[in-house]
């Protein structure tokens, strides 16, 4: 670690700079340079056909997450393209035959939203941290990339799970902001608290953020010894923030409204995933069950709580009884006010386990748990264990950085090539049925179930629930059709099914027997026959 902080030390400011940005911008264009949108349609072409539909004088529909503030920045962004075009109809219909040119805009868009989050965090970080200041400045801003195993993967997917480094941002800048004007800046205490609604509307679970502003302001003017009432207008400036946008942002969605408070009611009643599962609100079956499933799949974050919750305790211990250097009401709040957070949040997160992605939410709480209790930890003269731990920390950071990076552009160069493939094998497939059947090779009517990696099966599914454009989509992908139950395959006459093989399960095998549907033959020598069935009473 000398090296590496011998080296840091010695670059210019530019070059630091140039450093602490270059893995995000290398994982960024090498998703650039090898595509892969169809492999994460959902939720990305929901988004994209509900901001969309503005402009066809629609409204906002895809409200299960709710998810609003993505269609409404897809909205602006699309916006800026506007000039481009001669009409509303060729702008339109440009953007669904090339639905990439979208997630180039929007990729590029996250870009820059997390070299701007990197840049502000690596600031604050120099400002606040005294100890090995060249190396927490680079490896702090870099953990909620380096520890959590999807976290570079958002950079790439236009979805609500791509926002939770700006929950990490929230957290990072209220602490600056209360070292400074917070409690005597009205606009600053609306200001958060409108962030923390939008966040919240965002992603449902993500609401956390509000209880957790309002728990730091009442922890801060109890340490403060602040009065009852003082307390009352902070927080009462904050949730009137919360309020408003939360308020406006529902206003968008005005006709949504009744099924967006089912989905809750569905989602809240029942300990599954999106209102799978047993009846129940939640249950200690549940958290136990989470808890070992995410000691599996990330490890690398208990590990960083542990580190984090111990130099935090640390810190509290090394400043008990010490008057010159008692620990300040602003870092006390942090601190506990974090470790709430954490806890909420686990809470919220277990019974949506099976997906993991979700705990990047967690993982931008724990990145800034863990800047806070480095601040406390310094506060008093560093013992030579806790110094090495500190360094640890920033060593294990840095390396699982590059570590993380392989990985997941691996996994990134997987789904690319999985997305060739069925292209290839769907592309030769309807040339050798159309030879064998004297028919045109768009002719041959192809049926996908659920999610297929391929730009018409997402179009077609995500237009399912949108039905925005269907006329423009069919037009689009003639003879093809998409489906979410295998009833409704008799309707369609149908040539082609295609169907990932995590749904091809035995029930679902003989369904698709008894309706004369039969795998591709070897023979024909197609790679990724296993997705295709071909109907063989045709």
């Amino acid at each position: 670690m000398s090296k590496i902080k011998t080296i840091l030390s010695q670059l210019s400011p530019a070059s630091r700079y140039a450093v602490l940005i270059l893995p995000i911008f290398i994982s960024w264009a090498y998703r650039v340079i090898s595509p892969a949108y169809w492999s994460t349609t959902d939720p990305a072409l929901w988004f994209f056909l509900d901001s969309l539909a503005i402009f066809d004088g629609k409204t906002y529909v895809f409200v299960d997450h709710p998810g609003i503030p993505v269609q409404l920045a897809g909205s602006l962004l699309l916006a800026i393209t506007l000039f481009f075009f001669e009409n509303k109809n060729e702008f339109i219909n440009y953007y669904i035959a090339q639905p990439e040119t979208f997630f180039q805009i929007v990729n590029t868009f996250q870009l820059l939203l997390n070299i701007g989050t990197l840049v502000i965090f690596y600031n604050i970080v120099k400002n606040y941290i005294t100890e090995h200041k060249t190396l927490a400045a680079l490896a702090l801003p870099w953990m909620f990339y380096a520890i959590h195993p999807r976290s570079l993967s958002t950079l790439a997917t236009w979805s609500h799970n791509s926002f939770n480094i700006l929950g990490a941002l929230w957290l990072l800048l209220l602490y600056k902001e209360m070292r400074n004007d917070f409690y005597s800046n009205r606009r600053k205490q609306i200001f958060f608290g409108i962030a923390a609604g939008a966040l919240a509307m965002i992603q449902l679970y993500l609401i956390s953020w509000i209880f957790t502003g309002i728990l730091i302001i009442f922890l801060h003017n109890l340490q403060a010894k602040q009065t009852i009432w003082a307390t009352v207008k902070d927080g009462g400036f904050f949730i009137s923030g919360s309020i408003i946008s939360i308020i406006l942002t529902i206003t968008l969605i005005y006709n949504e409204i009744p099924r967006m408070i089912r989905w809750f009611i569905t989602l809240a009643s029942y300990d599954g995933p999106y209102g799978t599962g047993t009846k129940s609100i939640y249950s200690f079956e549940l958290l136990s069950t989470s808890i070992q499933f995410w000691l599996e799949d990330l490890f690398l974050l208990y590990i960083v709580f542990a580190i984090s919750l111990l130099l935090l305790g640390l810190g509290i211990y090394f400043l008990r009884g010490n008057a010159q250097q008692e620990l300040s009401s602003i870092n006390f709040s942090f601190g506990i006010g974090l470790l709430f957070h954490l806890i909420l949040q686990f809470l919220l997160l277990s019974k949506m386990y099976y997906f993991s992605r979700y705990t990047l939410s967690l993982m931008a709480i724990l990145t800034i748990f863990t800047v806070i209790s480095i601040i406390i930890v310094e506060m008093r003269p560093a013992a030579p264990l806790v110094s090495r731990i500190k360094q640890a920390v920033y060593g294990l950071i840095i390396i699982s950085m590059f570590f993380s990076l392989a990985r997941q552009l691996e996994q990134h160069n997987k789904n690319y090539r999985f997305e060739m493939e069925v292209a290839v094998a769907r592309s030769v497939l309807a040339n050798t049925l159309a030879q064998n059947r004297g028919i045109e090779k768009n002719e041959v009517a192809f049926v996908y179930y659920e999610i297929v990696p391929t730009k018409c099966a997402g179009l077609l599914v995500a237009d399912n629930s949108i039905k925005a454009f269907p006329e423009q989509i069919s037009a689009l992908c003639p003879n093809q059709y998409a489906i979410n139950n295998l009833e409704n395959l008799s309707q369609i006459d149908w040539d082609v099914l295609a169907i990932l093989p995590i749904y091809q399960s035995d029930t679902i095998i003989e369904h698709l027997e008894a309706l004369g549907a039969k795998r591709i033959p070897n023979s024909w020598g197609i790679n990724r026959s296993e997705i295709f069935f071909i109907n063989e009473n045709k």
